[in-house]
């Protein structure tokens, strides 16, 4: 049997997704990663929620896109997600949001995250 050896840091993104939050939620460390990335150019699915386990959402895991009037309806609960993830206030901006345009909130996220 052979072991393999689980990188502290988490997983790189795929192409064109930003990455906005990304935290490690277990004991040992790089063992269980919570990411939150915003992909622009996919504007009916933008948001992004993906579990790491070991290595990235194909080597445990999993990953869903989905748009900005699928997030309630997810049983995933998107909000715990992106608290997990270390971004509680992409949460906040989209609860609070004064319009459904996702490339505005898109914008605000990328803003806060580069603030």
């Amino acid at each position: 049997m052979t072991s393999k050896t689980i990188a502290p840091n988490p997983p790189e993104p795929e192409p064109g997704w930003i990455t906005i939050g990304a935290k490690n939620n277990a004991v040992p460390p790089a063992h269980w990663f919570y990411l939150f990335h915003i992909v622009p150019d996919q504007p009916d699915k933008p948001f992004c929620f993906e579990e790491s386990v070991g290595g990235g959402h194909m080597a445990g895991g999993g990953a869903i896109q989905l748009g900005l009037f699928e997030l309630d309806d997810w049983p995933g609960d998107w909000r715990n997600h992106v608290l997990k993830a270390g971004c509680p206030w992409v949460a906040e901006i989209i609860d609070t949001r004064l319009s459904d345009n996702v490339q505005d909130l898109i914008s605000t996220i990328l803003a806060r995250r580069n603030s």
